[in-house]
């Protein structure tokens, strides 16, 4: 058969839960009914029995042995399961403390004996023969008087006869249980305590290996975090660790009985929600394509509530809707594995899994139904994870050794393929060095145009050095982006009229470069042939002669090339100077603080000794624009001192810096105010230093540069003749 060895598996579960169901004596050693445990002699040497069986009980009575004795019940006694919770019937679940009596037949005079007293809900006193053995937590007939607290404890005596009496008083006002709900054991002493030990020992050797399995996965899953399955059952493992300390009292971990009975039960039962939750998650996340995604939704919905619950109610209703809990959990156990069950079939991994998983589930229900004495066994989910934790610790080997061989796989087949694009790698090399070649005597051919067209532009701009002729002091900052800028400057003398103009072309190189070389034709058609001599007017005709060059008509599809422009006109007869702009301002520096320069004067920055002055251009291009104007003509006195900056917009949108930002407009503004105290020759390189350091961060200048400042010059010869200075 194809599954053979998973049929032997499940064999071995089965007699594995017989087993755990049948560790104790056999019935037919000992009976306890009628509050009377009649008990083989003997057997107590040889084995450990549960006291389970009919007791007497008085209800709403705290007796002592001596009290029974001397019949101060009153009422006779009533005979109740042990273990169960009286609050299950109904004839006892007014009450809320109670008396427990057993009389045993043990024919073991003056041997020792041991009693393992478990969960008794939830304070008690243990009398054996009328001495006082055990309490734990406070037992009274009122709330108030009242302190709750069970934990598993052991008591020791040598009876004096074959007869002994035990005698318990048990009170409870927190718990949905009442009475003793998990089994008592007796056994001879030295059993007991060998057995004790046995079992601390086991769960310590247990809690370690669960502790190194948990930090391995959180490990691997904070060094890589998206493996969510090293997590989930890191988690889940933490979990488990923290319950067996709580509910199993391991003698290591006393120091937990020292916190509220509360806060333990607290810990017990959100180690039993957060369990249930990580091992689900883990499980998904390990085959997240055979589930439905909203089920674990709502699986860690109900988790969550059930967790924030122990924070919010009293313990008596965490405890009664714990079956709340339990139902759900036990659908999605069927679920689960049902789920798996189907996917085993084509998959050899998933089979594996899910025998560990079966065992494991197995130990949770026997826990679970252990928890509401439907059977009568032990604790033993943590031996269930013990062993789902093998085979998943084979499963991640087993991945590990498959993830190393597909490597080696993968390397291999990488060590062929290179082997191969070496031979390609060369011979592209070999193509990639001769188109670069081409690529290279082609960029020699551009730049070779490129530089004699910039040496055209530079034919038709005035020349640097007849500056000095009409300028008292000045500067030149023109820095293109490509060789050929679409940025120019200008100037011409005609009469007594000095005409100077900085203009901003659209486009950088070639194009820009055409663009300003048509702009200076125009420009000399204007001021030349039509020989018009107020600015506004300079700038009207050249914008249609522009619009008429370039044919645009206002279409949606045409050209909207153009250019920016701010052009001076400085009469030496008047001494006034005139300004018109296209987008272009004109900055002043002026020591005269009450100078005023016209409307469209706006001052920028001011000290005591100077302030800096801006003649704000018209918002529209020479060109094609959509709602165009007429420029406006600015007149104001000249001043032999004042400072003038005609500039494009290129120095201010410059990216660099630490921040690799933009220089800006304003920046600029404030820079040319504070370098103003030097002398404009100065001013200028000091100019071009911050824009060279501001652009070391930067990988390309982003527009051409040009800065045009300059103080005129008053004391001149006239000149009559038209003279274009270049």
């Amino acid at each position: 058969m194809p599954h053979k060895k998973y049929i032997y598996i499940q064999i071995l579960i089965i007699l594995f839960s017989l087993i755990v169901k049948n560790n104790y004596a056999q019935d037919a050693d000992y009976q306890i009914e009628k509050g009377i445990a009649n008990i083989k002699k003997g057997l107590l040497d040889e084995d450990i029995i549960p006291l389970n069986g009919d007791w007497k009980f008085y209800p709403g009575k705290l007796l002592t042995p001596k009290d029974i004795k001397a019949g101060k019940a009153k009422n006779k006694a009533k005979y109740i399961k042990v273990p169960s919770n009286w609050n299950i019937k109904e004839e006892y679940k007014k009450y809320k403390y109670a008396t427990y009596s057993l009389d045993l037949i043990h024919n073991h005079k003056n041997k020792g004996l041991g009693i393992v007293v478990k969960d008794i809900a939830t304070a008690y006193k243990v009398f054996v023969d009328d001495s006082l053995m055990l309490q734990s937590g406070k037992i009274a007939t009122t709330k108030k008087d009242y302190e709750p607290n069970f934990v598993t404890q052991e008591l020791y005596f040598t009876p004096k006869s074959d007869t002994s009496q035990i005698v318990i008083q048990v009170a409870n006002y927190s718990y949905a249980k009442s009475g003793i709900i998990v089994a008592m054991t007796l056994g001879s002493e030295v059993r007991q305590k060998l057995k004790q030990k046995k079992l601390n020992e086991v769960r310590l050797y247990l809690m370690g290996a669960l502790l190194i399995m948990a930090l391995y996965n959180i490990v691997i899953w904070l060094l890589r975090k998206n493996r969510l399955s090293e997590l989930t059952f890191g988690i889940f493992v933490m979990m488990l660790i923290l319950r067996i300390a709580v509910v199993d009292h391991v003698s290591t971990f006393g120091i937990i009985n020292l916190l509220p009975w509360s806060i333990r039960i607290k810990i017990e039962y959100f180690t039993m929600y957060a369990a249930g939750l990580s091992i689900f998650l883990y499980t998904y996340t390990l085959y997240i394509n055979i589930f439905k995604k909203i089920f674990f939704k709502i699986y860690t919905l109900i988790s969550s509530v059930f967790i924030l619950s122990l924070f919010v109610l009293p313990m008596y209703y965490i405890s009664a809707t714990l079956i709340g809990f339990q139902i759900p959990s036990l659908l999605f156990i069927i679920y689960v594995g049902v789920k798996l069950f189907k996917e085993s079939i084509k998959n050899k991994e998933v089979r594996i899994f899910i025998t560990g998983i079966l065992i494991f589930f197995i130990t949770v229900i026997n826990d679970l139904l252990h928890t509401d004495n439907i059977i009568n066994t032990e604790y033993i989910m943590s031996y269930g994870l013990f062993v789902f934790i093998l085979i998943q610790a084979y499963l991640i080997s087993k991945r590990q050794i498959q993830s190393y061989e597909k490597i080696e796989q993968l390397y291999s087949e990488i060590l062929e393929i290179n082997q191969g694009l070496d031979n390609k790698v060369k011979e592209r090399t070999k193509m990639l060095e001769e188109k670069n070649k081409v690529l290279e005597q082609k960029e020699e051919y551009i730049k070779s145009g490129m530089s004699y067209a910039h040496r055209i532009q530079k034919s038709v701009m005035p020349k640097v050095e007849n500056f000095h002729d009409y300028f008292k002091n000045y500067f030149i900052i023109n820095k293109p982006q490509n060789i050929v800028s679409g940025d120019f400057y200008h100037m011409m003398k005609i009469d007594n009229k000095m005409f100077i103009t900085v203009a901003d072309c659209t486009g950088h190189g070639i194009p820009g470069g055409f663009m300003s070389m048509m702009g200076i034709s125009l420009l000399h058609e204007v001021v030349l042939k039509k020989k018009l001599s107020r600015a506004s007017s300079i700038l009207d005709e050249l914008r249609e002669r522009v619009k008429t060059s370039l044919q645009q008509t206002g279409k949606r599809y045409e050209l909207k090339d153009g250019m920016d422009l701010a052009m001076m006109i400085f009469d030496y007869k008047t001494k006034e100077i005139q300004y018109a702009g296209a987008n272009n301002d004109l900055l002043i520096i002026t020591h005269d603080l009450d100078k005023d320069f016209g409307e469209r004067s706006k001052e920028i920055i001011r000290n005591d000794e100077k302030k800096l002055v801006q003649l704000t251009a018209n918002r529209q291009p020479i060109g094609i624009y959509i709602k165009e104007k007429p420029f406006i003509n600015n007149k104001f006195k000249f001043s032999p001192t004042d400072k003038y900056y005609l500039l494009s917009d290129g120095y201010a949108d410059q990216i660099g810096g630490k921040l690799h930002r933009k220089f800006m407009a304003k920046n600029l503004k404030k820079t040319i105010f504070e370098t103003s105290k030097y002398t404009l020759e100065a001013q200028g390189k000091v100019l071009e230093k911050i824009n060279e350091d501001w652009m070391k961060t930067a990988t390309k200048q982003t527009d051409d540069i040009l800065i045009l400042g300059f103080s005129i010059s008053d004391n001149k010869k006239e000149i009559t003749n038209p003279k274009l200075l270049t």
